[in-house]
């Protein structure tokens, strides 16, 4: 069945089909930030794939293409501190579940009209919530495929917003995940206000 064929089918049940993704998990500076989108029902599908694989410019470009099928979108996020408090896949959970409360609540939605398809984790299990966490869902599923680009090119928006202030860090290139120029950084100078 295609990831067209799948979302079509939640919608024939769910009046809202939503996809949860996250992104930041890993890095070593700046927040944990997910996502929850809802895409046009006819919205085009471009073979777009798993963020992680694809080039600075091909993200770039297939965010701008998705942002024009997006319907609705909420953006939640952990900050660098309580990611530290969490650990970085608690952080990710948390950041995840603040998303759908926040896209519940925004959008006043009744949540058993809706289905959360999550992008690898899933949310803590006694959350009631009619969804389904997918391993690699940026791989099999268009639609969180779309949520993984879109969270990704905003933390890497903060994380260059922020590079001003620190550039030792080399946040421009490297976004708060750790190279060989922010790991010398952090051995001479330390943590900034921004690290985990």
């Amino acid at each position: 069945m295609s990831s067209r064929q799948k979302e079509n089918k939640l919608r024939k049940q769910y009046d809202h089909v939503i996809a949860v993704d996250t992104a930041g998990i890993m890095a070593k500076a700046g927040p944990v930030i997910s996502v929850c989108l809802e895409m046009d029902p006819n919205h085009q599908i471009y073979k777009v794939g798993a963020s992680r694989k694809l080039a600075l410019e091909e993200e770039y470009k297939f965010f701008k293409k998705i942002w024009k099928d997006i319907t609705n979108l909420t953006i939640s996020e952990v900050g660098n501190k309580e990611t530290s408090s969490f650990g970085n896949r608690n952080a990710a959970k948390v950041c995840m579940e603040r998303a759908i409360q926040h896209h519940l609540d925004t959008n006043d939605l009744d949540k058993d009209n809706c289905f959360f398809l999550l992008d690898f984790f899933d949310i803590d299990e006694d959350i009631e919530l009619n969804r389904k966490a997918v391993k690699r869902g940026d791989e099999k599923d268009y639609i969180i495929a779309c949520a993984s680009i879109i969270a990704n090119v905003l933390q890497k928006q903060y994380m260059k917003r922020i590079h001003s202030e620190f550039p030792i860090y080399n946040w421009e290139e490297n976004y708060g995940y750790e190279d060989e120029k922010q790991k010398q950084a952090l051995d001479r100078y330390g943590k900034s206000l921004f690290h985990r």
